[in-house]
């Protein structure tokens, strides 16, 4: 009888370090998913700002463009002008 109160201690001591394991893991866990959320929440922010930044880019790259496209015109005009003189 003793023996098998012995035996039922040592389980019932071994399933609650178990639980205190796991549950540490689970902990762990749910932090580390907190911080990813958290991280992921961040790059989604800087994606919206990277891409606002890049449509600002691609709004100065089509005034270049057009831009230079006068300029061209311009220097189309003059030289033709001048072939005429």
């Amino acid at each position: 009888m003793q023996k098998k109160l012995m035996f039922l201690g040592i389980g019932i001591s071994l399933t609650l370090f178990i639980i205190i394991i796991q549950y540490k893991k689970i902990s762990r866990l749910e932090s580390d998913i907190s911080q990813l959320s958290s991280d992921l929440f961040r790059c989604e922010r800087q994606t919206q700002n990277l891409e606002a930044e890049l449509s600002g880019c691609r709004g100065k790259l089509d005034d270049c463009q057009d831009e230079l496209d006068d300029c061209q015109d311009e220097l189309d005009d003059c030289g033709s002008s001048h072939y005429w003189d």
